[in-house]
């Protein structure tokens, strides 16, 4: 019996976000990375204090394993991401991890650098893994089990001087 495990496509998820989302700038001011107390649903806001929708794995082919890679408008900038989770009905959320994001050399089609090394904080309690797909890419993922949980936020805490960052996903 042969059994295929299927990826599925790149998909953006934040495209061209240029403002940092925590602590948020509009009439609240979450910051769920650094306040325990302000973990909620409800705090997964960004810089106007609106919804920021998550990714939603159940709606997505079932995924079980959560791939994220960033590209930047710049080589060498940087960015660091909060990663959040919950389970479907759950009004607050867990800390994943802590991203550092450095661009490299290595551009996509629309001439944009993909994240070529990644500084990882974790608070899962599941390995999360970094690859760089090929040593000579430039181009590094990051994938953790999604252990059950369906939406995932990623919210950015800093992003360098002039910079935007789009964040992608995939899995299986």
């Amino acid at each position: 019996m042969l059994i295929h495990t299927i990826r599925n496509e790149w998909q953006t998820y934040r495209p061209a976000i240029a403002t940092k989302d925590m602590p948020s700038t509009g009439a609240l001011t979450y910051d769920a990375a650094d306040v325990v107390t302000e973990r909620l649903v409800v705090c997964m806001v960004d810089t106007d204090d609106a919804v920021v929708a998550p990714i939603n794995v159940a709606l997505n082919s079932g995924i079980n394993h959560l791939e994220i890679r960033t590209h930047f408008k710049a080589d060498a900038d940087t960015a660091t991401m909060n990663i959040f989770a919950a389970r479907q009905d759950e009004t607050s959320v867990a800390m994943i991890a802590e991203i550092g994001w450095t661009a490299g050399g290595q551009t996509n089609v629309a001439g944009r650098y993909f994240g070529a090394a990644a500084s990882i904080a974790q608070y899962w309690n599941k390995t999360i893994s970094k690859t760089n797909v090929d040593p000579l890419d430039g181009i590094v993922t990051i994938e953790f089990d999604t252990r059950g949980y369906n939406r995932f936020w990623i919210l950015y805490d800093a992003i360098g001087s002039g910079d935007d960052v789009t964040v992608e996903f995939s899995g299986y």
